[in-house]
Order: structure tokens, then C-alpha cells, then sequence
């Protein structure tokens, strides 16, 4: 049966922007295999999606020791946005130490780069260095369990370092499954103790080049790596385009939170909010939003009449939804005071659809408010 025009319109409309190339540059110590989740949902949705290894690491056939500086770590990433085709403009993605490795890219390549994110990732700026970066990073990955290496004597600079297997667990996949942390700990490889001034020197950014390429950063809240504190830090000091959150992840949010990450990144490279990029990702049918009447106040005022005698007799629970865009906190707030119900619950971190953006916490929420009032 032919479509309507009204029917043509509203699919229009919900149609997926342009299908995206998404670049992803992985942690130290990890690998192009740290995205596995992440590369099936991009690639099931019909997007392009090249996961690179840095030198000496994943699969690269580099040895930490033929990669002595931090810009032949770089190589294979700046090879290859050397090697895509002027027209093209990729999303660039990088996680953890993987914020310096895109920082370079968008200084050298700003125009191939329609926009860099940086998920829980070191992201320098014109207000904070490189210097102060990783002085944070040497505090996080100096504990007793992490392998340090000191190939030219302990009076030396440290040379090379691996993540140990009890911190890995611990503090870097602590909410992650444990098939994935059994996975990682076959396959983390050492990487070198690259010095604060040979990073320094590599890593010159400049408002002219990297501060033309639109910005986003990721915040993964439960990270123990790079603390949430320190995330906000560099978000002050270095304001990126788009600030986004997760909730309940561990450092490898790739890992422990793909699907709300997939959906981030989705809704980043499209410009587009959460709910809108949901509801056209839907594996079954990416066109199910359908028009609603605008009704009048007078009709919607006649039918909704209210008694504290009925209405007033059933217990009610209000929760509130704190980054709701289509029904702002302030006016939850006043509806609340003006109406009070028996008992206010709130739920960080979502949209205005959060039974999609928070399905496990709305789930607790109601499964709580059930048990308590039945």
C-alpha cells in the first residue's frame, strides 16, 4: 500500500542523519579490541568504524622499546588521518590516555575531524597542560600492583609500565562483567613511561587549529582511574561543545555501559538528543513516533477534574527526572510543593525519556515504590 504524504513527512523527518565515520583510539595499555562493543553497535547501525591500535599495542607488531618517544606511540593514528581523503570528516573518539593521542590529531588534521570526544579522557587545553595531566595520571596508576619497569636502573626514570591484574579489577573493571576482565588481562600490553617534557613538546595545541574542531566530553562518573573531580577539572578549565554523563560505569565504559555509550556517541556525531537518536536506532522499527493532537486547555481543564475525596485518597509517588528537557526540574519542583505527594524520588543522569536513557534505575525506583505500597 502507498504511503501517505503525512506518513512520507513524519519518516522523513525521523530518517538518520548521514551514516558516520567514527574513529576509536583506545587506553594505555589496551588495544582496538577494547571497543569490541562498541565497533558492533556502530557498524549494526550502518555507520563506518575504524578501532586503531597505537604503537606496541593490541596487535601492532611494535616492541615498547622501538617506541621510545610519545610521537612514534602516535604513528598509526596520525598515518592514518594523514591517509583519508580531504573531503572526508571523521568522529574522532578517544578514551583515557587515548584524549592525548586525538588532541595531536585535531591540532595536525582539524579539517578531517567533524568532532572529537573524549570519553573520560585526558583533554589538555589553553588553562590546563599537559604537565598537569599527567602528574594526575602518575598519581592514578602508582599503586603496588601496577608493573613498573626500570630498564636503565632504579636511580633512572621509570621506562615501561603494565596495569596489574588485582588493580585492574579493583579500579579500572570494577563494574565491567567478568568475562570482560578476563578478557583484558590476556591481552594489555606494557607501554612506555613516556617523560612529562617529551609529551609536552609533542603535544602543542592552539585555539587557531585544535580549538576549531568541535568538542565533547564524556564523563564517566564512577571512574577510579581518572576521578570525576579531575574530569570536571579539565571541563573548567579546557569548556569543551557538549558535556555528557553516565552513570555506573567504571573506567572501561566501552565495557560495563556499550549500549549508553553507543547512544551518546551516536546522539553527539548527529547533534541529536538522546531520545530522538533512541528511537531512530530501534532494531525493529526506527519509525514508531507518530503525531499527537494538541488538544485545548478548555477540553483538557473539563476533563481532568479532581477531588481530594477520590484522587486525594490514592497514594502518590512523584519522580523526578533532574536533566529533563521537555519538563524542566524547577516546574517538577513547583508542582510538587504546590501538590505534595507522599514521597519524592529523583533520578540523576537521564533525559526526558528515562526509561530509556535509565532503565535500571527507574526499574528499582518503581519496584521499590510497588513493595512499599502494596
Amino acid at each position: 500500500m502507498e504511503k501517505s504524504k503525512s506518513q512520507q513527512a513524519d519518516a522523513t523527518m525521523l530518517e538518520p542523519k548521514a551514516k558516520k565515520h567514527f574513529v576509536l583510539v583506545h587506553a594505555a595499555c589496551h588495544g582496538a579490541w577494547s571497543w569490541y562493543k562498541i565497533v558492533a553497535l556502530l557498524r549494526s547501525s550502518g555507520h563506518n568504524v575504524t578501532a586503531l591500535d597505537l604503537a606496541a599495542s593490541g596487535i601492532n607488531p611494535k616492541q615498547t622499546f622501538e617506541v621510545p618517544l610519545f610521537s612514534d606511540y602516535l604513528i598509526p593514528l596520525m598515518e592514518f588521518m594523514a591517509s583519508l581523503p580531504a573531503h572526508e570528516k571523521v568522529v574522532l573518539v578517544g578514551h583515557s590516555y587515548g584524549g592525548l593521542a586525538i588532541s595531536k590529531a585535531m591540532e595536525t588534521f582539524p579539517e578531517k575531524i567533524s568532532v572529537a570526544v573524549f570519553v573520560s579522557a585526558h583533554m589538555p587545553g589553553p588553562n590546563i597542560n599537559v604537565t598537569t595531566i599527567y602528574t594526575e595520571l602518575f598519581k592514578s596508576i602508582s599503586q603496588p600492583d601496577n608493573h613498573i619497569i626500570y630498564d636503565n636502573g632504579p636511580t633512572n626514570p621509570p621506562t615501561t609500565y603494565i596495569l596489574g591484574p588485582k588493580y585492574m579489577e579493583t579500579d579500572v573493571y570494577q563494574r565491567s562483567s567478568i568475562q570482560d576482565l578476563a578478557l583484558a588481562s590476556t591481552l594489555v600490553r606494557p607501554i612506555s613511561f613516556y617523560s612529562v617534557e617529551d609529551v609536552s613538546k609533542e603535544i602543542v595545541i592552539t585555539n587557531k587549529r585544535y580549538g576549531s574542531v568541535r568538542r565533547a566530553f564524556i564523563v564517566a562518573v564512577e571512574d577510579k582511574l581518572l576521578k570525576k573531580e579531575f574530569q570536571w577539572l579539565m571541563i573548567e578549565k579546557n569548556p569543551p561543545d557538549e558535556v555528557k554523563e553516565i552513570q555506573g560505569s567504571d573506567t572501561m565504559i566501552m565495557m560495563s555501559k556499550p549500549q549508553q555509550l553507543f547512544t551518546t556517541l551516536l546522539s553527539i556525531a548527529n547533534n541529536m538528543p538522546w531520545s530522538l537518536v533512541l528511537a531512530i536506532a530501534l532494531e525493529d522499527s526506527p519509525f514508531l513516533v507518530r503525531p499527537f493532537y494538541l488538544y485545548p486547555v478548555e477540553d483538557v481543564a473539563k476533563e481532568i477534574v479532581l477531588s481530594r475525596e477520590k484522587y486525594g485518597s490514592v497514594r502518590r509517588v512523584f519522580i523526578v527526572v533532574a536533566e529533563n528537557k521537555g519538563l524542566k526540574k524547577d516546574f517538577q519542583q513547583l508542582m510538587i510543593e504546590k501538590n505534595p505527594p507522599d514521597e519524592v524520588e529523583e533520578i540523576d543522569g537521564s533525559d526526558h525519556v528515562t526509561m530509556m536513557s535509565k532503565p535500571q534505575q527507574l526499574f528499582t525506583t518503581l519496584l521499590g515504590n510497588a513493595n512499599k505500597y502494596t
